[in-house]
């Protein structure tokens, strides 16, 4: 059995996966890093010198190679649910749980962040968050088996909720 993180910039996926992972003595698998592997490239410059298209090729590839995965926390990048397929093998991998919180907040917590690429045609990050939002919010909500509001709570109180 596997757990899926999935949520938009600044939900907390990575910090919670890797928690999680060592609280439930399971492996831990960040999609974005796997693509940042197979590249031997950050995502900005991935997508930078090829675009989104290919990195949403490369990250298909990825999500279809963890079929067999097995006791895993498989934290996903934000823009993951975008296909259908993706979902559809995320969902039969394990429980799938939707890290939210306001994207005001969620600007908080990355706004220092200078390696992200860019998503939209925003001029600034806040109002690229809530682009995206709007995008993505239903996409979310329909891959999920559990929605974790994140805001107001630790790490540790996140792991937690997860787990019970």
């Amino acid at each position: 059995m596997n757990i899926v993180l999935i949520g938009l910039r600044g939900a907390g996926k990575t910090t919670v996966a890797k928690l999680l992972s060592k609280k439930q003595s399971m492996n831990c698998i960040s999609t974005d890093d796997e693509i940042s592997a197979i590249e031997k490239a950050s995502i900005s410059n991935i997508v930078k010198n090829h675009g989104w298209k290919h990195f949403r090729r490369l990250e298909k590839n990825v999500i279809t190679g963890l079929a067999d995965s097995d006791n895993t926390v498989i934290d996903t990048g934000g823009g993951v649910i975008m296909d259908p397929d993706n979902v559809k093998i995320l969902k039969s991998l394990g429980k799938v749980f939707c890290l939210t919180a306001p994207v005001s907040l969620l600007y908080k917590r990355i706004e220092r962040s200078i390696d992200r690429p860019k998503l939209t045609n925003e001029d600034d990050g806040l109002s690229e968050l809530n682009k995206l939002f709007e995008e993505r919010e239903s996409l979310y909500r329909e891959a999920a088996d559990a929605i974790v509001d994140t805001e107001g709570k630790s790490p540790k109180q996140i792991v937690e909720e997860i787990v019970t």
